[in-house]
């Protein structure tokens, strides 16, 4: 294998963030119209993705360039940064029925409430529907493959025609992210789905370091006056006549949401 880049493994994690987040999208009509919907809806929302991918990608290589007088050393950040981006990928996939169920990705908070995966075993079954798992399987499969068939590949040589290519590129790149993110902060404000357009790979390791660090917390535990509890006691009846006799059938209904 050639010196490690991590240019493709960074553009085949974009594209795999973004797959999962047009799940969340129906199919549109083929009309100009509902086309021109789609594929913005599936920009804002999936813009947050893309930096996050690009984050990555930009850490990854400064890092393989630190270590590049340490083959095994830089060998080692070159297989850390596959397994992380099949984790994201993982994660990508499972989000998608999260998100479907939550409304929101998944926060320190929302797992502090949920309490541990043992209570929440029960539902996880019913969530992994045959395209989440093979989803779940395949994609990162998928995303180490193309890495390292990317990483294998002779690059092209490097023409003026190629770098007006690429400055052309990142400056498009750089349009759709800010266009993006303006948008989801104007009008995808008012939508119910607006938390679709965060990342939920970063929401989940900010809001923990917060926690971490103690710039957030969810506590339920706190301390609190005793006669809170009353709001929790049974309403009083009223005293019944001591002439009407007691019921022969008592019907107990319990009602369980899921």
């Amino acid at each position: 294998m050639r010196e490690p880049s991590a240019f493709w493994p960074t553009v085949w994690l974009a594209l795999s963030l973004v797959l999962a987040k047009a799940v969340h999208w129906s199919l549109p009509e083929l009309t100009g119209r509902r086309l021109l919907e789609y594929v913005t809806d599936l920009g804002v929302s999936a813009h947050q993705d893309v930096l996050f991918a690009i984050a990555v990608g930009l850490l990854a290589q400064l890092a393989l360039r630190t270590t590049a007088r340490a083959p095994r050393v830089r060998r080692l950040v070159w297989l850390g940064f596959l397994g992380l981006g099949a984790l994201s990928v993982l994660y990508a996939v499972a989000s998608i029925q999260i998100f479907a169920f939550l409304r929101s990705p998944l926060t320190y908070a929302l797992l502090y409430v949920a309490g541990d995966m043992k209570n929440m075993s029960s539902s996880i079954g019913s969530f992994v529907t045959p395209g989440i798992a093979a989803g779940l399987l395949g994609g990162p499969v998928l995303f180490i493959l193309l890495s390292r068939w990317s990483a294998n590949r002779e690059p092209p040589p490097v023409t003026p025609r190629r770098r007006a290519i690429r400055a052309a590129g990142a400056t498009l790149l750089l349009v759709y992210l800010v266009s993006a993110r303006q948008a989801a902060a104007g009008r995808w404000q008012d939508r119910d789905d607006h938390l679709i357009v965060r990342n939920p790979h970063w929401e989940l390791i900010s809001s923990s370091a917060r926690e971490l660090l103690g710039h957030e917390g969810v506590r339920i535990d706190v301390p609190y006056p005793p006669e809170y509890l009353a709001d929790f006691e049974p309403a009083p009846q009223p005293p019944r006549p001591s002439s009407l006799p007691r019921p022969r059938n008592v019907l107990l209904y319990v009602l369980e949401s899921t």
